[in-house]
């Protein structure tokens, strides 16, 4: 066996399962942020040609941000085909792709046992999972801030410069990574040690991708009178109780949801035992630092304040990866990687807690805390016999089984996103059957009425959409559409319940819909 195929056997075998797994969900409608935003900009961008000018496409679609991702999906689209299922294998092969980063960056820069633990526990992930199929840019954010970080701390500089540039004209999120590594190439510039070819070509290598993308804004400025959507600049908040409110719920998502928490205590455990076994306390520290955050992340204090803990479990994050490097021998490219993956964390939760986010925008951290994982699981286990490696490894394909087994959450992070677009499928279809379509029809949810208006999302099976949607219930109105995905967008129970009468229900897996006529 060639020795390329022997270090990636199991990276092909996991790439296999994964793309025979998802292969089903390729023809599903689109759904959520995918159905309003995502999916008609993109269908824009493809049907005026490709292009990262700030005004190619309506920007009550782009919502202002960079262009890269719809205009990767549109050449796609340009080469395979408009089909849903040709825009969701868009979005596969960027999940493919990312896994397979996430196996070299391992493999290349630690060691095979190192690239297997962080590929098994990333491809494990629901929120991965979820993603991968979605027409949504946050898989293709984490995959392009992960080959940022493994491209400079390799110091493949034209990469750097390629993928650092792709990141920041992806979505805005990509500038804490470029403001990291802009620190850092600058500090390097004052390091004795390194020679003036490489300062000037690692300092350029980011520099270059700070310009490219400084153009970009400075042409939506010109274009668009604005930098940065004013929409969503309107919803950052500065103030420190909503930025500490929001990092703890951070913590909390990235550390404890989708049975993460079971990860992060399989690897206090082992911390425990590595540091019983070899009779060192280094290696007790990170089970230290996971119960810190374990304690960030929740109420479990009271003793001290969020404005004195978040230093202190940042100061325990960087101490313990600092002593697990300097004892464990790992040269300056791996050291580099941790480190900057740790600044790289700090940075983009600094900036996610600023502005309004969405559990799926965390993926990008969930992705690098994953890969510090799979490094302590790694220095940890050379504490014992090398068979203690297979029993971990089912350990971690255990914890994901229950994961998918008793995935619960209602979101487009969650599993239930398959029962909620089977269930609105069902809707559709009996409304079609009925021949409803110029009838009045309240829908509160804006999915509902996304999708029974517009052809594009999938769920109709006709050009022909139904003409009398609206939100609110009117003396004109004869049907009411209620369900529980969104709730917090549900009608007045108690004029539904008194003018109208229960026709049709729809359930699967806990999400249901509900059709109301009137009596």
């Amino acid at each position: 066996m060639p020795e390329a195929i022997k270090n990636r056997w199991v990276l092909l075998l996991v790439l296999a399962v994964f793309i025979i797994v998802k292969t089903p969900a390729l023809n599903y409608p689109f759904y959520w942020d995918e159905s309003w935003s995502y999916a008609p900009a993109v269908k824009l961008m493809y049907l005026h040609g490709p292009s990262l000018m700030p005004n190619a496409i309506d920007l009550g679609y782009s919502r202002g941000h960079p262009l890269l991702f719809y205009a990767s999906a549109a050449t796609w689209m340009k080469i395979f085909g408009d089909s849903h299922t040709a825009q969701h294998s868009f979005s596969l092969f960027i999940s493919c792709l990312l896994l397979i980063t996430v196996y070299e960056a391992g493999l290349r820069l630690f060691n095979k046992r190192m690239a297997i633990i962080s590929l098994l526990l990333v491809a494990t992930q629901v929120i991965f999972f979820v993603q991968s199929t979605l027409l949504l840019p946050e898989v293709m954010v984490a995959w392009l801030s992960l080959l940022t970080v493994y491209c400079y701390s390799a110091d493949k500089y034209i990469l750097t410069f390629i993928s650092c540039t792709a990141l920041m004209l992806t979505k805005e999120s990509g500038f804490s990574l470029g403001l990291v590594l802009g620190i850092h190439a600058t500090w390097q510039l004052f390091n004795k040690g390194i020679v003036l070819s490489d300062k000037a070509r690692n300092f350029a290598s980011v520099a270059g991708a700070a310009v490219v993308t400084g153009l970009f804004f400075l042409l939506q400025k010109k274009l668009n009178g604005w930098y940065l959507f004013p929409e969503h600049t309107g919803l950052m908040d500065f103030h420190w109780d909503m930025f500490r409110g929001k990092l703890r719920y951070c913590i909390e998502i990235i550390f404890t949801h989708q049975y993460r928490s079971y990860v992060f205590g399989l690897l206090v455990l082992i911390s425990i035992a590595a540091a019983i076994a070899q009779r060192s306390v280094r290696y007790a520290y990170p089970a230290v630092l996971a119960i810190a955050l374990f304690i960030l992340g929740g109420e479990y204090y009271g003793f001290i304040t969020r404005r004195l803990l978040i230093p202190a479990v940042l100061a325990l994050f960087i101490f313990t990866f600092h002593s697990l490097l300097k004892e464990n021998g790992n040269d300056k490219k791996s050291r580099r990687f941790i480190v900057l993956s740790i600044y790289f964390i700090a940075a983009y939760l600094s900036f996610t807690c600023l502005n309004f986010f969405t559990n799926r925008y965390l993926f990008s951290a969930i992705l690098m805390v994953l890969l510090l994982a799979g490094y302590c699981f790694d220095v940890l286990l050379e504490s014992f016999k090398r068979f203690i490696f297979y029993p971990f490894i089912a350990g971690i394909l255990i914890i994901a089984f229950f994961a998918f087994r008793n995935n619960t959450g209602n979101g487009d992070v969650d599993l239930s996103i398959y029962n909620s677009m089977n269930v609105q499928e069902d809707l559709v279809n009996y409304l079609e059957q009925q021949q409803l379509y110029d009838h009045h029809i309240s829908a509160h949810s804006p999915l509902q009425r996304e999708h029974l208006t517009k052809p594009f999302t999938g769920f109709l099976h006709t050009s022909k959409i139904f003409t009398q949607v609206d939100y609110i219930i009117q003396p004109s109105t004869e049907f009411v559409i209620i369900d529980n995905i969104e709730i917090d967008a549900s009608p007045d129970l108690n004029k539904l319940k008194t003018e109208f009468a229960p026709l049709k229900r729809f359930e699967k897996g806990g999400i249901w819909v509900e059709i109301y006529k009137r009596k």
